[in-house]
């Protein structure tokens, strides 16, 4: 889990289908920024020197930096899938 360019990201192990992405946005909307979103991703530019980790699928995350429990919870139902 790091920040880039004031996006949490999140690195999986397993990438995960489109509908849990849904699920995970409408159950933890409350801790996004306004009009922010979950997203699956790939690598983003900037974790391109992370060559050891390039290949893992990720979470994006628009993060408002608040909720620190409810981020832990977004964890825990991530792990869930």
């Amino acid at each position: 889990m790091r920040y880039v360019a004031g996006q949490l990201v999140i690195r999986l192990l397993s990438r995960l289908n489109l509908d849990d992405v849904r699920k995970l946005t409408d159950q933890f909307h409350d801790i996004l920024l306004p009009g922010g979103s979950i997203a699956a991703s790939g690598a983003l530019q900037a974790e391109t020197d992370d060559e050891d980790v390039i290949h893992l699928p990720r979470l994006v995350i628009d993060f408002n930096r608040k909720n620190f429990g409810r981020l832990k919870s977004l964890i825990d139902a991530i792990n869930d899938f």
